[in-house]
């Protein structure tokens, strides 16, 4: 059953996030459109994935498969280079979700049914899932 996301929801989601990613090192971003997910590998061995499909809304942290130095040699994804996460942030009253980082930002609507996730650079809209 997909989460049903409400503006409390998000703003506790947030504070949470904020916890466990503030001042971590994203390595690595991916939008994976058909699959409607978004992967975010850190520093360590922390991998993060939102299932943004309309049946599921699920945010899921995992163990990262593969070693750091194997992951580099992949790429970094939609990132030019690693980024340091600064803040996460809920809009109020809204469902929206914005994780900011050096020298970009990513926001994660949770509207209900129009999840969305974008990589904006100084307000332009680099990726968009």
């Amino acid at each position: 059953m997909a989460i049903r996301y409400d503006a409390l929801v998000t703003r506790t989601l947030a504070a949470e996030l904020n916890l466990l990613l503030g001042q971590r090192t994203v390595e690595e971003l991916h939008f994976d459109p058909a699959r409607r997910l978004v992967r975010l590998v850190c520093d360590g061995d922390d991998e993060f994935v939102w299932l943004l499909h309309p049946s599921a809304g699920h945010l899921l942290r995992s163990r990262s498969r593969l070693s750091i130095g194997r992951r580099r040699n992949r790429g970094r994804g939609l990132l030019p280079s690693a980024g340091r996460v600064t803040a996460v942030r809920a809009h109020p009253d809204e469902r929206r979700l914005t994780f900011e980082m050096e020298p970009l930002s990513m926001v994660v609507e949770l509207h209900t049914n129009q999840w969305n996730a974008l990589l904006l650079e100084e307000g332009t809209i680099r990726a968009a899932l």
